[in-house]
């Protein structure tokens, strides 16, 4: 709050007196200045107070005065912040307005804005909503821990009409992880669909390949976990005309994917859906080879896995991306990057806690 002086009335009243009278008043000239010495100081701390960035005694009333609730256990440095944010910046209803302001606080969020089933606009496999559901956000917190302040923050400065639901990585709902795999099979005429829940990124995956005549096609689809990636490989497909979209819809990753090949001939197929589940978090050494430490993994050789970080993985070891399990010991094993391939060495740093997801 900066240096206050005070002044030392005791000797100015003292001044008042005359000379003979001085001695016999000391104790209530010491009484007095002393009085007047706090209301002095408490009236430059008062002073002080008149900036929010200074409050202490009046921060309860620029709460106030601002509409802010502080969270429990706030500091008084964050109650400040609080205040001179809302002072200072400029008010907004949109989705984007929120997602910066989360991040002038240090989170990266997504917010997600249901629609109602609208004929004309929604189509076949789309979820049916009630039409109040355009009063709801989801906004989801990469995180396992509840963050008290920033929903708070949220909840303060959200549009009058509307109703947040929060979501954390604890309560998101499983998320469908390729491949999806249609094999060498002869068919006429084939429709897949797979449909996620929200707020999952990936919304809806389609793959048509209609009534064309044609051997050996294969398919494959990845739709790795938050849809950070996605990768759409058509081998050895002799085709005529092929169109490939990926139409996405800020702030959703990837919304829907569809893959069509018309006049393509071909026969027959079988379609089959791996899903992956996540065996909670694992470590991993910066070595040659790597070796995975996970107690009582129960997993056999070349079995078909991937890896999720929060943070950064080794060198040598790309997140989502496939391996196969390698010398299984009972809590450790190596991966490669093939069924019986060699074994992958590692190297550079990493950070974050890994995830181990395991093929049903």
């Amino acid at each position: 709050m900066g240096e206050i002086k005070i002044m030392i009335h005791a000797d100015t009243l003292k001044l008042l007196f005359p000379l003979e009278l001085a001695g016999v008043f000391a104790g209530d000239i010491a009484l007095e200045g002393a009085a007047l010495d706090e209301a002095q100081a408490s009236a430059e701390l008062l002073l002080a107070e008149m900036f929010p960035d200074q409050a202490d005694d009046l921060l309860t009333d620029w709460e106030r005065i601002c509409s802010i609730t502080p969270a429990s256990g706030s500091t008084l440095q964050a109650r400040r912040d609080a205040v001179l944010t809302q002072i200072r910046f400029r008010a907004g209803q949109s989705r984007s307005f929120f997602i910066e302001l989360a991040a002038a606080y240090g989170w990266t969020i997504t917010i997600i804005e249901p629609q109602p089933f609208r004929a004309g606009e929604s189509r076949c496999g789309d979820r049916i909503y009630i039409p109040e559901i355009v009063f709801v956000w989801r906004v989801f917190i990469p995180t396992v821990t509840v963050q008290p302040a920033l929903e708070a923050i949220l909840n303060e400065l959200k549009p009058a009409h509307t109703f947040i639901e929060f979501q954390y990585e604890t309560n998101s709902p499983n998320i469908f992880v390729g491949p999806l795999v249609i094999p060498a099979v002869p068919t006429v005429g084939v429709s897949t669909s797979v449909i996620a829940e929200d707020p999952v990124s990936v919304d809806t995956v389609s793959l048509t390949i209609p009534a064309v005549p044609t051997v050996g096609v294969g398919v494959v689809v990845e739709i790795p976990s938050s849809a950070v990636t996605m990768s759409i490989a058509i081998p050895a497909v002799p085709t005529v005309g092929a169109a490939t979209s990926v139409i996405a819809e800020d702030p959703v990753s990837v919304d829907t994917v569809s893959l069509t090949i018309p006049a393509v001939p071909t026969v027959g197929a079988s379609t089959s859906v791996a899903t992956f589940t996540d065996a909670g978090a694992v470590t991993m050494s910066i070595a040659s080879p790597c070796v995975v430490t996970k107690a009582g993994h129960g997993l056999a050789a070349d079995h078909e896995i991937f890896f999720k970080t929060s943070g950064t993985l080794p060198t040598g070891i790309v997140q989502y991306t496939h391996y196969y399990v390698k010398d299984p010991a009972a809590d450790t094993f190596n991966i490669s990057a093939t069924v019986g391939g060699a074994a992958i060495n590692t190297s550079g740093s990493q950070s974050g806690t890994h995830n181990l997801w395991t093929k049903d």
